[in-house]
């Protein structure tokens, strides 16, 4: 593999140039973003990294969209497919096609959740029920008592793995989006991770508002006490007058 940046020759499988640092993209993968960025992205823009490889190959040869996917470029973010939206503490699936600015990214990561409720309440049912079937067995009401249980153990456990799961979440000014990481591999993860964060860093900081001009800077003392002197002198103001703005002068100066 190539480093595009220095052109580097790198092992397979690197994620960073060993030699300049730059972040790595597989051929496959970026011949991938290529044909997508073609279709999809505006000719203005530099394409950075891709999240769903697999996914968006299978979507280019077929016209098939399923899970979603998502690429990003100097300036903006494209997804595309099925994803996860958050509402309160959970999140729900829906079909995405949406455009996000890079310096609209508030922040990025993995999300994991992992219902351990459900599974504690899952053995003590299950627990219950095998004792009530199997030591009472000869008692027919306590016995249809532990199978009911035994069924109420087996709804739990398939509640607790359909809850189960770990999300890339991307948050940004309006809302946010997430796919599952089984969709992915860890590592392509990692480096969209990584990409989007310095993509969204160098953004804003080019879009930062320059300083304000400097103030102009006021008299001095020393020029407004030679202007009221001038004054003095020519009989414009009486030293009574003279000594109070000296006064005046010297407590701001001194602020």
């Amino acid at each position: 593999m190539f480093c595009p940046k220095c052109g580097t020759a790198n092992p397979d499988g690197s994620s960073n140039c060993f030699q300049c640092g730059a972040l790595l993209i597989d051929n496959t993968v970026r011949a991938t973003a290529s044909a997508f960025s073609s279709t999809f992205i505006d000719p203005s823009e530099k394409q950075i990294a891709l999240l769903g490889n697999n996914v968006a190959q299978t979507f280019l040869a077929t016209g098939v969209l399923g899970n979603g996917f998502a690429i990003l470029t100097d300036k903006r973010i494209y997804f595309r497919g099925k994803s996860f939206v958050r509402r309160g503490n959970g999140f729900y699936t829906r079909k995405e096609e949406r455009v996000v600015d890079v310096q609209d990214v508030s922040q990025c990561g993995f999300v994991h959740r992992n219902a351990v409720w459900l599974l504690i309440l899952a053995i003590l049912t299950a627990t219950v029920g095998i004792i009530s079937a199997f030591a009472y067995y000869r008692n027919v009401v306590v016995f249809t008592v532990g199978a009911g249980l035994l069924l109420c153990a087996a709804c739990f456990f398939y509640l607790y793995y359909k809850n189960k799961y770990t999300l890339f979440e991307i948050s940004f000014a309006g809302g946010g989006i997430a796919f599952d990481v089984h969709w992915f591999p860890a590592e392509e993860a990692q480096m969209f991770q990584r990409a989007l964060k310095l993509a969204s860093d160098e953004a804003r900081l080019h879009t930062q508002p320059s300083a304000a001009p400097a103030a102009p800077q006021s008299h001095s003392a020393a020029e407004e006490l030679q202007k009221l002197a001038d004054l003095l002198a020519q009989g414009l103001i009486t030293q009574y007058e003279f000594e109070e703005q000296k006064k005046k002068i010297f407590s701001a100066a001194w602020k």
